[in-house]
């Protein structure tokens, strides 16, 4: 340096840090930051609602389930009153035992109701890792927040499956998406695994694996390698899974679900089912994400960019088309009426796409405005007074948010808030474009706030309900369990 650069620089007064009131950039909290946080504000949330749930009321399988645990917590296996039990979905009865070497029975209650909520909110996870296999991370926490707002956790509290299999199930395809697009040893067999645990978690859940199996040839026919040696990439789950199935619906049916053999079932009226429960998955999902989300998989479908997204595309839509048959089978051949709750599974799987398609830019803008505004002029078609009336319904959860509002206010008004919040939000999202920077954002927060209404009012339903089952039939103090 000369020395008149030098003197000049002496010359200039050092340059002291700006102040500002306004975080940098580099202070934000990372994404996995923010996924604690939401975990920790759903488990604090959902938790205090589960205070207010009272009262076991599925007395059949919740009174399973929770003597099943206190057996295996007292060590006597998995017996009832000295006779033993084959159970084929064991994993949920073991995450509640150990809340039953308590001595007390209502503490130990309010400790299984608190281990479920703990579990089923910690569905954050694998949404967020499934979501953000394709999309930023924004969408992906965005992903993640959905997966846990709406009124399926209300099923948390209740001392059955439905807890641990929520994240099971999200697990279970994040595994499996993984694995196909980076096949390895190691990948192989934690798909073996997380099929073995949905499988063990909840018997329905073999159509997890068998939505594997279906999809990973689609993926292969999609991809740029030949289809033989992506097969053969896969070949060890392919032939374990493809062996196993069978021994495991064989093992599953000689338990306490063998009845199911000797049901009737008929297609037509078991497709008829399908149709009436995807008709209230909307509510349940939202409503505002589904039009994208429709098309978000087709995306994925048809123009898959990765093996990744070919994966997600491929495993989404044949396994909420096995778990649509598999809720239309039990409906016509048992239930005879809608079991939403056995679909409150595809919600993240739906929010995911819904982000894929705003990650590809928003394309078939016209099919999107067509679908929602076919959405919001077709809302009103549900006889939700005639099928939910004003009553909780379990397995339900549109209904049960539904009957709530109607309690409150009457058939009407709930009738219009069902059909007229559908026909805002069509009109909504076909005078925006998904196109803008963050439009996707503002839809995306805006369901998280839709989803949160309609499980405020589900809560609201099954407070009551418990609250009821807690006075006309518990002894003082409660001690049937």
């Amino acid at each position: 340096m000369s020395s008149a650069l030098r003197e000049r620089a002496a010359a200039e007064p050092a340059r002291h840090p700006q102040l500002s009131l306004l975080p940098s950039a580099r202070r934000l909290p990372g994404p996995r930051i923010v996924l604690a946080g939401i975990y920790v504000v759903a488990l604090a949330y959902h938790w205090l609602q589960s205070r207010a749930h009272v009262s076991p009321a599925v007395f059949g399988d919740e009174l399973l389930y929770s003597k099943l645990a206190q057996s295996i917590a007292s060590g006597e296996g998995f017996s009832v009153r000295g006779e033993t039990v084959l159970f084929p979905a064991p994993l949920a009865v073991l995450l509640q035992a150990p809340a039953w070497l308590l001595d007390s029975t209502p503490a130990a209650y309010g400790v299984a109701k608190a281990i479920n909520t703990a579990v089923m909110s910690a569905a954050v996870f694998p949404a967020y890792c499934l979501a953000r296999r394709i999309v930023r991370p924004g969408y992906a926490l965005l992903a993640a927040a959905m997966a846990v707002a709406g009124p399926a956790m209300l099923y948390a509290p209740y001392l059955m499956s439905e807890a641990l299999a929520y994240p099971v199930f999200l697990l279970a395809l994040a595994t499996m998406v993984r694995a196909i697009a980076r096949p390895s040893p190691r990948m192989e067999a934690a798909v073996i695994a997380v099929s073995l645990g949905a499988v063990l978690t909840r018997t329905q859940f073999v159509v997890v694996p068998l939505a594997y199996l279906l999809a990973l040839p689609v993926v292969a026919r999609l991809g740029t390698e030949p289809v033989g040696l992506t097969l053969r990439r896969h070949r060890l789950s392919l032939g374990v899974l493809g062996l196993g199935l069978p021994v495991a619906a064989g093992a599953a049916l000689l338990g306490t679900y063998g009845g199911v053999t000797h049901l009737d079932y008929d297609l037509g009226a078991a497709l008829a089912w399908s149709g009436r429960t995807a008709a209230l998955l909307p509510f349940a999902f939202g409503l505002l994400v589904v039009p994208g989300a429709v098309l978000g998989l087709a995306v994925l479908a048809s123009r898959p960019r990765t093996r990744a997204e070919s994966a997600v595309g491929a495993l989404t839509i044949v396994v909420a088309a096995l778990v649509l048959l598999e809720v239309g089978l039990i409906s016509a051949a048992d239930a005879g009426r809608e079991v939403e709750r056995y679909a409150i599974y595809l919600l993240p799987l739906v929010a995911v796409a819904f982000f894929a398609y705003a990650e590809r830019g928003a394309p078939w803008r016209r099919a999107y405005v067509a679908l929602a505004l076919a959405g919001a002029a077709t809302a009103w078609l549900i006889p939700f007074p005639a099928s939910a009336g004003t009553a909780f319904s379990f397995d339900a959860p549109t209904f049960s948010a539904y009957g709530q509002v109607a309690a409150w206010w009457g058939h009407a008004n709930a009738a219009t808030v069902f059909a007229g919040l559908p026909l805002a939000g069509g009109i909504a999202l076909a005078s925006i474009s998904l196109r803008r920077p963050r439009a996707p954002v503002v839809v995306g927060l805006a369901t998280i706030a839709t989803l949160l209404l309609a499980g405020g009012a589900a809560y609201a339903g099954d407070h009551a309900m418990t609250g009821g089952t807690l006075a006309q039939r518990a002894g003082d103090p409660p001690d049937w369990l």
